[in-house]
């Protein structure tokens, strides 16, 4: 009875996974996963990634990986199938720049062409994405300020290949620094005042230095030094078994009294000097001259955290506040997470569940994501017609409110109608104002019904079009809708017509106007209205 209600119990927590999505750093140490949303952390996981697996940063191994992965997955019930990954390596193109304002289309090739003079290979070799950086400010900046990424396909592939093994639907593919900059998001609004973070994340086979500018990340880079290299080198000195090497470095190597030589601990102390420079350089092209700019904190992550003396070190190598994250709590996010949830070991997981599904960076393949240019013009229809509805809503309401009002007055006047004749007049004129208002109100009710078919012929019409069609505009005149669009491949305003008369809704539509313009065909689509 008991195992029932315990099956009962589980299918039930496993159904309220439906609006959560699992996020994936498969790392050349560690594999990771959560499963979430932005508002809390429903489970985590780390497993040793199989040797061999992960190469160069790169996945090598798809099926070992699909097999952890798939048992990490039943292990914590977990039934999702929405997924997302992070990504590193120094094979990853992240670039900064200002592009004038445009249109979403017009701004989307401009990325593309501003990011394709940084490749060592042809663009037709990567996967491109960016994501504005001052979406808020960006009309007093005059300008967008945007952040390009370029990813090999060849790595990004692999990572859909991989979900497919797992028979999961990816939804984004992110690099893990730009999912690190959304975990300070919440320090940024808890403190207006800041403007620049540091973030060292010191893992087990690599260290990743970023800055982020009031939130967005501005630059990063990625040192092949981590702690397992470390707790090798310094371990290997007290004793021959590999599995103590980590915990005879955490306790017994202090950073504070280390000197770099040839010593146990001058060889760690190298390598933590090494990563001071790199990150003194970071900052100083941060600064951009200006030495009166510094960074207001830097917080550790990974499992540098652990090493004696860290913080002091750090702080006196650089000249800013540092911080090892030890809670949530530091971070000021608004966010329920499990018992024993470390968010120095899954800060890149963390990340992906408060991307932006609209705006954020995706480099899933075109053909597996909605462009920026299309959600931004859907964005635009939808709220327009909410906006008319509401309009035509509160003039309703008005009139309605309105015609009650002189309702009751004529009430109250054809009481004394027939001692005063003064009334009677009166009467006369609110009966035809009646009936002018009354006339009014079905106008009103007409345009009600007409801006909701406006709405739903304009929302229905996206599941009658190949994918490559893109909406730019749409006209309501007597009755006909008549709606621009544009596409780059003319077999798909055939297959849009195909598609439009073999529907019951728009069988009476058309299409015409075709011409060819800059290896764009544009096009409208006429459809009559009910």
């Amino acid at each position: 009875m008991k195992s029932k209600k315990l099956i009962t119990a589980r299918k039930r927590w496993c159904n309220t996974l439906s609006n959560e999505i699992i996020s994936i750093d498969v790392g050349n140490k560690y594999t990771k996963i959560i499963v979430g949303n932005s508002s809390r952390v429903l489970s985590f996981d780390k497993e040793l990634t199989p040797q061999g697996a992960v190469f160069e940063d790169g996945l090598h191994d798809i099926n070992t990986l699909s097999t952890l992965i798939k048992s990490m997955l039943t292990k914590r019930n977990i039934a999702t199938k929405d997924v997302c990954f992070v990504i590193r390596g120094r094979d990853i193109v992240i670039r900064h720049i200002e592009v004038p304002l445009m249109g979403m289309d017009k701004l989307d090739e401009a990325v593309v062409w501003e990011i394709t003079q940084y490749l060592p290979e042809l663009a037709s070799d990567y996967y491109i994405d960016y994501q504005i950086a001052n979406r808020a400010t960006f009309k007093s900046d005059k300008v967008y300020k945007v952040m390009v990424v370029a990813a090999p396909k060849k790595k990004l592939d692999k990572y859909i290949q991989l979900a497919s093994i797992l028979e999961l639907k990816v939804k984004a593919i992110d690099v893990a620094a730009n999912s690190v900059a959304r975990v300070f998001a919440g320090v940024y609004h808890f403190n207006k005042s800041l403007e620049s973070i540091g973030v060292l994340d010191i893992g087990a086979m690599s260290t990743s230095i970023s800055i982020l500018d009031k939130g967005s990340l501005f630059i990063e880079r990625e040192i092949p030094i981590g702690v397992s290299q470390m707790a090798e080198s310094f371990g290997s000195n007290f004793t021959n078994d590999p599995d103590k090497f980590h915990e005879n470095f955490i306790t017994k190597f202090n950073l504070l009294n280390a000197e770099a030589d040839n010593s146990a601990q001058g060889k760690i102390k190298a390598m933590f000097d090494n990563l001071m420079e790199v990150l003194q350089k970071i900052t100083s092209f941060y600064r951009g001259g200006n030495y009166e700019k510094k960074l207001d904190y830097v917080f550790l992550l990974g499992a540098g955290c652990e090493v004696y003396g860290i913080e002091k070190y750090v702080k006196e190598s650089i000249g800013a506040d540092v911080r090892a994250l030890i809670s949530m709590e530091e971070l000021n996010l608004k966010m329920q997470v499990p018992y024993g949830f470390d968010a120095r070991f899954y800060s890149n997981c963390l990340g992906m569940l408060f991307r932006d599904r609209a705006h954020g960076l995706n480099l899933l393949p075109d053909n597996m994501k909605k462009s920026k240019s299309y959600m931004q013009t859907t964005k635009k229809i939808t709220i327009a017609a909410i906006i008319a509805s509401l309009l035509v809503v509160f003039i309703s309401a008005g009139i309605f409110a309105y015609y009650m009002f002189i309702k009751a007055v004529n009430k109250e006047l054809e009481s004394s109608i027939d001692s005063k004749s003064k009334v009677r007049i009166e009467n006369v004129k609110l009966t035809i104002e009646e009936s002018d208002y009354k006339n009014y109100i079905e106008k009103a009710e007409k345009l009600t019904i007409s801006k909701r078919i406006v709405s739903e012929k304009v929302y229905n019409l996206k599941n009658h079009k190949p994918e490559d069609v893109i909406f730019q505009s749409v006209v309501y005149n007597g009755g006909d809708y008549t709606i621009s669009a544009v596409t780059t491949n003319y077999e798909s305003i055939s297959a849009m017509t195909a598609m439009l008369q073999m529907s019951n809704e728009y069988r009476g539509s058309r299409i015409k106007d075709v011409k060819l313009k800059d290896q764009k065909y544009t096009f409208t689509i006429v459809i009559r209205g009910e």
